[in-house]
């Protein structure tokens, strides 16, 4: 965490969450936070979310073992002329974390209140927990329903598959008059966002009341589902590929003129080398030629819907071949029948052996034919 406007900072694990804060002096501070050989070790190291405090006076992050860590910052006022770096980096300390321990997994998301005097968090577990400041001591004040649990959801049951998580929330800003008032007694609003692992996500807003004694009195006031839906559709030109025949969408594709001043458009240098290899697409199995010379296109074909009715014939029922043309199934059927007793008749009848009555026998063999 140090100050690097106008610097590119080169780090060497992967980057999960960031945030940053100007001090009193207009001076910035940046905070990363990510994984260091998490995947190598086994060890649950990950921190997911940073977070500043509004106030600028404590730091907040929570990662994969689900335990959030407060830090209280002691910036400088300023910094000295002289060993700039040495001695601003001397005098910038940060505390032994706080630990907020309640949530059983991963953090997925923390958010300050305006007054920096709460925090409400979400993980991986299902819960979302509001903790506040009491008297210097951090406690938690709040539990959440459990995600998945709302009343919007029931309807919605079927559809949904896997457990609901908390994926997001947050304080929502209070009017500019009470933001500079600690323990307000205006009610703080927070928003939160639930998802199961598929189907729809629901945004939900609370209320939230602190009383006196450290306890929070948290009510729903509505939820709604979002679904996937579209509101709007682009048009997207696309040139084709010369040798593989593929959709060549914009900002992708190689351009290659010949020298008699044909232009041709390829899709990557795979097709531009075997292009220029005068290889025939068609031989090649990738390609839209080949695909269409052995048939193997898809054509999207319905299922057919057979009912039965109680005389035991086929009603009311089409079937499909092959998206192109639909027939009556007693209309396929009677055809059918038909095509049988054509080809019935159109046979030639077998013809039978004569056979005469009383006619003699060959020879019949005599004597003793076991005889030596």
């Amino acid at each position: 965490m140090s100050s690097t406007e106008g610097k590119i900072v080169s780090i060497k694990y992967p980057i999960f969450g960031i945030d940053w804060k100007r001090d009193a002096q207009g001076q910035p501070f940046i905070a990363v936070a990510g994984g260091g050989g998490a995947v190598k070790s086994g060890i649950k190291n990950c921190v997911n979310v940073v977070k500043f405090s509004p106030d600028g006076e404590a730091l907040i992050t929570g990662g994969e073992d689900g335990i959030i860590r407060l830090w209280i910052l002691t910036i400088p006022p300023s910094k000295s002329e002289v060993d700039i770096d040495d001695k601003y980096r001397d005098a910038f300390q940060v505390s032994e974390p706080i630990l907020l321990e309640g949530h059983n997994g991963c953090i997925n998301d923390l958010s300050w209140h305006p007054s920096s005097a709460k925090v409400v968090s979400c993980a991986k577990d299902g819960q979302c927990l509001v903790w506040a400041s009491i008297n210097g001591t951090w406690k938690k004040a709040a539990s959440m329903p459990l995600a998945g649990e709302l009343n919007v959801q029931k309807p919605d049951k079927a559809k949904n598959r896997g457990k609901f998580v908390y994926r997001g929330c947050q304080f929502v800003p209070l009017p500019s008059s009470s933001a500079g008032k600690k323990n307000s007694d205006e009610k703080d609003v927070i928003v939160t966002v639930q998802t199961p692992a598929r189907g729809s996500s629901y945004l939900s807003k609370w209320t939230c009341v602190l009383d006196n004694r450290g306890r929070c009195t948290v009510d729903e006031i509505y939820s709604i589902p979002v679904k996937d839906t579209i509101v709007c559709s682009l048009a997207v030109r696309t040139e084709t590929c010369a040798f593989s025949e593929s959709r060549i969408y914009p900002g992708h594709g190689v351009r290659l003129v010949r020298k008699d001043g044909n232009a041709y458009t390829l899709l990557n240098s795979k097709c531009k080398s075997l292009f220029l290899q005068r290889k025939k697409p068609a031989k090649i199995h990738w390609t839209l030629g080949w695909r269409r010379m052995n048939k193997k296109l898809r054509v999207r074909c319905p299922f057919a819907v057979f009912r039965v009715s109680d005389g035991g014939e086929h009603d009311g029922c089409t079937f499909i071949v092959r998206s192109l043309v639909a027939y009556n199934c007693a209309y396929v059927y009677r055809e059918a029948k038909d095509q049988a007793k054509a080809k019935k008749a159109a046979a030639p009848a077998p013809q039978k052996k004569q056979v005469i009555k009383n006619a003699p026998k060959g020879g019949k063999k005599t004597g003793n034919r076991g005889a030596l």
